[in-house]
């Protein structure tokens, strides 16, 4: 971040100075000051400092001059502000480890308020789509079960559902209400999902699963009690199940 205020403001007071020299024909000045966009991202931190300090000097000798060609005072001070925190950085890499290990430690925290907004809030504001606008429910569906199940997170589970049966696909060791399951319904033909009590018989409050489908349910929107995930496949084929539990 610091490298690329440096990069910007640097840039931003070459273009003056060189516009300002190619303006007034001195040839020297615009060879001193016109550098290419691209050799303020590609140098290395030491031709960065370079560079941006024959900029920033020309600046200061320019500065009224220049003021015409979009850079000014303001700018040539933040530049000389913004050079001297990045050397303070690159001379110190230290400094640079040890905040990097503090952002290392924090990620698993980061990642846990995400998941906590998506949870238990965004999923159940997203709930209220269900039957006013299914499309935009499905395909908010089918992107969290992508970000919770992208292609390094295999199923909890995959089963094939023979037809007119009633299948436990998972059985939980305690009923949680924040055990978090999504199920995916790998066949044509649509059945239902469910929490349950007992392994035979399906939960209060039956899902339907279309073909292709994807839903998301916490354990406490599906029963307030039950530790078995129950399919039901009514129709006449196979349906194959992965389900993922959280």
């Amino acid at each position: 971040m610091k490298r690329k205020t440096v990069e910007t403001l640097a840039l931003k007071i070459s273009n003056a100075v060189a516009s300002f020299a190619a303006v007034n024909s001195d040839l020297i000045l615009k060879k001193r000051a016109d550098f290419s966009t691209s050799s303020w991202y590609s140098v290395s931190e030491e031709e960065l400092v370079t560079q941006a300090t024959i900029i920033r000097d020309l600046g200061q000798a320019n500065t009224a001059d220049i003021t015409p060609y979009g850079a000014g005072t303001a700018d040539v001070t933040t530049l000389s502000t913004a050079l001297t925190t990045f050397i303070d950085v690159i001379t110190n890499p230290t400094l640079a480890l040890d905040q990097r290990k503090n952002d290392n430690r924090r990620i698993p925290e980061i990642i846990d308020q995400i998941r906590t907004l998506f949870e238990e809030k965004l999923d159940v504001v997203m709930r209220s789509f269900e039957l006013s606008n299914p499309t935009l429910y499905h395909l908010y569906q089918s992107a969290r079960a992508i970000d919770i199940n992208g292609s390094a997170s295999q199923p909890t589970v995959m089963k094939d559902i023979l037809p007119g049966t009633l299948v436990a696909v998972h059985d939980a060791d305690t009923y949680s209400t924040t055990t978090f399951y999504t199920i995916q319904n790998m066949g044509e033909q649509s059945v239902t999902f469910s929490l349950s009590t007992a392994e035979t018989t399906e939960g209060p409050d039956p899902v339907l699963l279309s073909g292709g489908e994807t839903k998301s349910r916490l354990a406490e929107n599906l029963a307030a009690e039950g530790t078995y995930l129950i399919v039901k496949n009514p129709g006449t084929l196979p349906v194959g199940v992965r389900l993922w539990v959280e």
